[in-house]
């Protein structure tokens, strides 16, 4: 059997997630946390390379509910650079599994990371 020691372990929150190419690890922290219903958050959000911090690097981020087929009411605002980010603004008007889709542009192009976030309370 694989000893357990011989792969990264998997997040279970998923507060975290690689890119599509590879390129990026993609990293969040709420704030306030846990998330409140139906308010406005932050994210603090982090892309790294194997160096550590992606220098170089902007994000695009949205976030929708598949399920239900719509995104979020208002735009979010994001600031910063080089792999460390703030976005403010989110706002997540409804209960339940939201997806988090953080678009990374470098020096290797853009990918996109994704993550589930389970909605408020």
């Amino acid at each position: 059997s694989d000893s357990p020691d011989s792969a990264a372990p998997e997040t279970e929150d998923a507060r975290s997630a690689i890119t599509s190419g590879g390129t990026w690890t993609v990293s969040y922290a709420p704030e306030p946390d846990p998330l409140p219903g139906n308010e406005e958050f932050s994210l603090d959000i982090s892309v790294e390379d194997d160096a550590g911090l992606a220098s170089g690097t902007s994000i695009l981020l949205t976030a929708d509910m598949p399920e239900h087929g719509h995104g979020m009411n208002q735009a979010p605002v994001v600031s910063g650079s080089d792999g460390s980010f703030r976005v403010d603004g989110m706002l997540f008007h409804m209960t339940g599994d939201w997806r988090l889709i953080v678009d990374v542009t470098g020096d290797a192009g853009t990918e996109s990371a994704e993550m589930w976030v389970k909605c408020c309370g």
